[in-house]
């Protein structure tokens, strides 16, 4: 049985996988804060928090059944077509990422170059409590970048 907006709806067949793919219109802020009381120090300490909202504009799902469709135990299109469509009706159309990160930077030559290394303990979609089926991750993610500094 699987519950579709709502209304549990008995299904016969088995699917192997449902992939949702959302294309989406963001707009990132973040606020940065340095951690080094001064400015001309050679490592310095950034603590960020990045919150990125997004609008969907395109939603897409596709279901994979088991064999070949419309075999035994396996959907035919048109239930394919519909399970998609309602899998599809599901995805939320907002979503709000947050996600803070402690940065460090170390110049090479200068304050122009240098190597910037990035924790982000987490990041979580603030948005998924009022969707239906969950479209975000927990992430935890590290970074080491190259930078070079004009003014």
């Amino acid at each position: 049985i699987i519950s579709c907006g709502g209304r549990p709806v008995r299904v016969t067949f088995r699917i192997s996988s449902v992939t949702n793919n959302v294309l989406a219109l963001t707009m990132p802020m973040a606020y940065d804060f340095n951690l080094n009381k001064n400015p001309k120090t050679a490592i310095q300490f950034h603590v960020r928090a990045l919150l990125v909202p997004g609008i969907a504009i395109h939603k897409r799902s596709n279901a994979e059944p088991f064999g070949v469709p419309g075999s035994s135990g396996t959907p035919t299109e048109a239930e394919l077509r519909m399970l998609e469509n309602e899998y599809e009706n599901e995805l939320k159309n907002f979503s709000c990422l947050f996600a803070p990160e402690i940065n460090m930077t170390i110049p090479i030559i200068k304050q122009k170059f240098g190597i910037s290394m990035g924790l982000q303990p987490f990041a979580v979609d603030l948005a998924s409590p009022f969707a239906n089926f969950y479209n975000g991750a927990l992430q935890f993610r590290g970074s080491t970048n190259l930078y070079y500094r004009w003014k």
